[in-house]
């Protein structure tokens, strides 16, 4: 039946050049235009991607020395007006009494700290326990040390004491050292007058929005001027999501459309063939049997102009496009050209196909 189909389009191509050659240019244009949308939306989902996964932390850095008792009282006011969802917020201070780093790992709600869970995993205490909600929030005198503190000469187990800037803060747990982290964990509530704060970390789940960041300035800088350095984020911006979504929307468009012409211009070029038809039944061709043939027919012309639209796409397009839209090379892969394409092909496929079957 393949060798029948391929002379039927022989036949056919010489009595209806016109139609076949708008068949073979409206899928040719539409391998290409699909390709081409396809690098575009590829390209914009790996920027916002790499904007949601670089841009997911909000950080001041203090050059003064700033008492953390004054940062400990504005935290609750950042925390409420911040919108999207927090996985951690650390303050990190010093003393001149004090030879390590002191952390203050937190979260917090409606007027409750606690620890953030994916700081300090449950598999990573090796002695003692967390600091538990109440302790962050009536700020105990108790603290988490890393393992590597032993190697500055501070060895403690959970139930001893270490004395940080001149208060005795209880030992309630012991991480390991797999992180080769050298510093202690206080509640901020314990914090004293003596830790100055180097800098303020808030870790999103998401990247922070406009007036995550806009709240976080203005707080800052109302309370302490412009001594803190705020970095400065490229948040993902609303018209980005639009832009996106819209290219999305096309590319979906584009297809149905090419997919809808070459049914409709194989469908008029079906009608223009009844007297092929006619004779294939005259020599014995069932109408089962003419139906497959068709299939093939729709089979090779499509899978002919997808390798064509392809090929041109490769040696003479791609690069271009790569260029003008700051593509990754890697997006157009192997893989990527069977799926799109093969969803292409099967849509025309099962749409000339359905016609085929009806008619």
């Amino acid at each position: 039946m393949i060798k029948l189909a391929i002379k039927n389009i022989k036949t056919s191509f010489l009595a209806y050049r016109n139609i076949y050659a708008l068949l073979l240019f409206t899928q040719f244009m539409a391998v290409l235009i699909l390709l081409l949308i396809f690098g575009i939306i590829s390209s914009s989902s790996i920027r916002i991607k790499e904007k949601q996964k670089s841009f997911r932390q909000m950080y001041a850095f203090f050059d003064e020395d700033v008492p953390a008792t004054e940062v400990k009282e504005i935290l609750p006011e950042i925390f409420d007006g911040l919108e999207s969802k927090l996985s951690g917020c650390f303050v990190f201070m010093n003393s001149s009494e004090f030879e390590l780093t002191i952390t203050s790992p937190m979260l917090y709600d409606d007027g409750k700290y606690y620890m953030p869970e994916y700081e300090f995993e449950a598999e990573r205490v090796v002695d003692g326990r967390y600091i538990s909600e109440t302790e962050m929030t009536e700020g105990d005198a108790v603290c988490i040390v890393y393992g590597d503190i032993a190697e500055e000469g501070i060895e403690t187990l959970a139930g001893d004491t270490i004395n940080i800037s001149g208060t005795d803060y209880k030992v309630v747990g012991v991480l390991d050292g797999t992180r080769n982290i050298k510093r202690v964990s206080i509640p901020i509530n314990a914090c004293t007058e003596s830790m100055k704060v180097s800098s303020v970390v808030f870790v999103f789940d998401e990247f922070p929005s406009h007036k995550d960041y806009n709240w976080f300035n203005y707080v800052l800088i109302e309370n302490f001027g412009f001594n803190p350095q705020i970095n400065e984020i490229e948040l993902v911006d609303l018209e980005d999501i639009i832009s996106f979504n819209s290219i999305i929307l096309i590319s979906i468009i584009v297809g149905a459309i090419a997919a809808f012409d070459t049914i409709l211009v194989y469908n008029y070029l079906l009608k223009k063939r009844k007297r092929q038809m006619a004779i294939l039944s005259i020599e014995g061709a069932t109408k089962q049997q003419q139906r497959i043939i068709c299939f093939i027919e729709v089979l090779i012309i499509t899978l002919l102009t997808t390798i064509l639209g392809v090929t041109v796409f490769e040696l003479f397009i791609k690069n271009a496009v790569i260029e003008a839209y700051g593509i990754s090379v890697s997006i157009y892969t192997v893989k990527a050209y069977m799926v799109l394409l093969f969803s292409y092909v099967g849509t025309i496929f099962l749409g000339t196909g359905t016609m085929i079957t009806i008619s």
